[in-house]
């Protein structure tokens, strides 16, 4: 066992801050004064697994002696004694949110992740993990997901929990329950999942799609939706509008998913040179103020105390038996990670406002105001119900106008049909998907509808799936 992990005894019930398909992450203070460790405490069926925990401290027996600032320093592993003996990792604890709680809470919150704060992530999540490779040979991470990369109050990423791919490998899961029930991407179509450098490439691919989509990749988007996210993503500026994506970075996100078969990254250090050279091409620019603006905007009204996102410890429902293949199956219930729960909203101070003293007579005279506003809505409430619009909600809805080539091709807005183009139709605020049914293939776009603005659309039904051919034009 580690010393370093020695130190750190773990309590009966400590709070969960966070929880995937991996494990539990729980926080503790040093009890020898020096800084916070984090223990993620792994499923207990994984130390059932042969070869599980070899694998696991072989790792990080490797990666002692790395250190890079992009990475948060594992102190070691260790198994604890009783009943039910469940092996942890143990990590320094850093200040931050978990990047897969930036992108639940950016959809939730309707705060958009602009290009230029996502290629910044990006930049340096690649960055990053070519340092890795460069600096301990024959080492991958294997688990890259937004679940395990944390972003910094100074806009840092950081990368947790380094020393899991090779242990994790010896699973032996089907690619899709890697995805589904860990959040591990994998090369589909192989016989037995390597979690190598071209894995390491594939995730870094996953994670940059969905910083450019500004939201989490959903089950059923990985691998077979891969093609047509990567072919009809757009660029969301910093005022909320759409732009065109470079084709440069499109061609970098194919490869790095190895959507093109011919010319795939083998590695992230040939994924970080040529993301450097499209970058520097390109008029796009990985900037820290656009990513320090959007945090700003995320936090808004927030206070961020937390960590992570908080959660409550979930068992398994029952031990898992490695079987007769030596696959592993894993619990649905849980690899499920907690609920993202998006903080309340809060009453916002007019800006001017002060705060002023009331007197008594003041108070009776706003107590009699409140009582006559209160009969005034009842009196209105009555009314709207008698005239059927009450309950309506007051929006400002955006427009879509929807052009094709050729015409008359239906238009399904959120699994509805709107009728034929030429269309122009309102539409909530919020991200919608719009499914056109021509001649071919049906095409299918996501899009985001600001509060009055209004997109212009135009899709040219004859041309492939994978040329560029739409256009956005937001107008105000």
């Amino acid at each position: 066992m580690n010393a370093a992990a020695r130190r750190h005894p773990l309590p009966d019930s400590p709070p969960v801050v966070f929880e995937d398909g991996l494990g539990q992450r729980t926080r503790h203070a040093d009890t020898a004064g020096g800084p916070a460790v984090e223990v993620l405490r792994l499923r207990a069926s994984f130390g059932t697994v042969p070869s599980f925990e070899f694998a696991l401290r072989e790792r990080a027996g490797r990666l002692a002696g790395f250190r890079h600032p992009s990475f948060i320093r594992v102190r070691g592993v260790e198994r604890s004694v009783g009943d039910d003996p469940v092996l942890s990792v143990i990590s320094d604890a850093v200040s931050g949110l978990r990047l897969s709680t930036i992108l639940g809470g950016a959809q939730t919150r309707r705060v958009p992740l602009d290009i230029y704060a996502a290629l910044c992530l990006i930049r340096q999540l690649v960055t990053g993990v070519a340092m890795l490779h460069e600096g301990a040979r024959d080492v991958a991470h294997g688990a890259l997901a937004p679940e395990r990369l944390i972003v910094t109050p100074q806009s840092r990423l950081l990368i947790a929990e380094p020393v899991l791919g090779a242990a994790v490998e010896q699973l032996r899961l089907p690619c899709e329950r890697y995805w589904r029930e860990l959040r591990v991407a994998v090369p589909p179509g192989q016989a037995r999942a390597r979690l190598d450098a071209r894995t390491d490439a594939l995730q870094l691919g996953v994670v940059a799609l969905a910083l450019v989509l500004g939201r989490p990749l959903r089950d059923d988007e990985f691998p077979l939706r891969l093609d047509e996210l990567v072919s009809s993503v757009w660029a969301v500026s910093p005022r909320g509008g759409f732009e065109p994506l470079p084709h440069g970075l499109r061609g970098w996100l194919a490869r790095a998913l190895q959507l093109d078969p011919h010319h795939p990254f083998a590695s992230p250090v040939e994924a970080s040179a040529e993301l450097a050279a499209v970058l520097g091409e390109s008029e796009l620019v990985s900037s820290p103020a656009s990513l320090e603006a959007f945090l700003a905007r995320y936090r808004a009204g927030d206070t961020l105390a937390p960590v992570v996102v908080s959660g409550s410890p979930r068992h398994e429902s029952a031990a898992l038996e490695p079987s007769s293949s030596g696959s592993v199956p894993v619990s649905m219930a849980a690899a499920r990670p907690a609920a993202v729960i998006p903080p309340p909203m809060l009453m916002l101070t007019p800006v001017g406002a002060r705060d002023h003293r009331v007197s008594l007579g003041n108070w009776r005279r706003l107590a009699a105001g409140v009582v006559v506003l209160a009969l005034a809505g009842a009196g209105v409430t009555l009314a709207g119900r008698l005239l059927g619009w009450v309950g309506a909600t007051v929006r400002t809805a955006g427009t879509l106008e929807l052009r094709t080539t050729p015409a008359t091709v239906d238009a399904f807005i959120d699994g509805e049909r709107r009728g034929s183009t030429p269309l122009v139709v309102p539409l909530d605020p919020g991200m919608h998907t719009v499914e056109l049914r021509g001649a071919g293939k049906p095409r299918r776009i996501q899009l985001t509808i600001n509060p009055g603005m209004k997109v212009s659309q135009y899709v040219d039904m004859t041309v492939s799936r994978a040329s560029n051919a739409r256009r956005v034009a937001p107008q105000r």
